[in-house]
């Protein structure tokens, strides 16, 4: 259990770094993982977005199925 609570404190070490980008990159892009979670995020998003967005032209337009009827394949 050592190893997880007697670790170096290396916050001002990766501060000094993310204010070395310091306008050269977006905030959110300047850690080592986000471009993983933000690209991750926006997609979820979209996709999300996409589904919600033509459900709702379906409903629109009367395709969509009703209640107790089956979806259609």
């Amino acid at each position: 259990m050592d190893f997880l609570v007697n670790r170096p404190n290396r916050v001002l070490e990766k501060q000094k770094y993310l204010q070395s980008l310091s306008g050269k990159e977006m905030v959110f892009w300047r850690g080592t993982r986000s471009k993983i979670y933000v690209t991750a995020y926006c997609a979820l998003l979209g996709v999300s977005l996409l589904g919600t967005g033509t459900t709702l032209v379906r409903y629109a337009f009367g395709t969509a199925p009703k209640k107790g009827e089956p979806a259609a394949e």
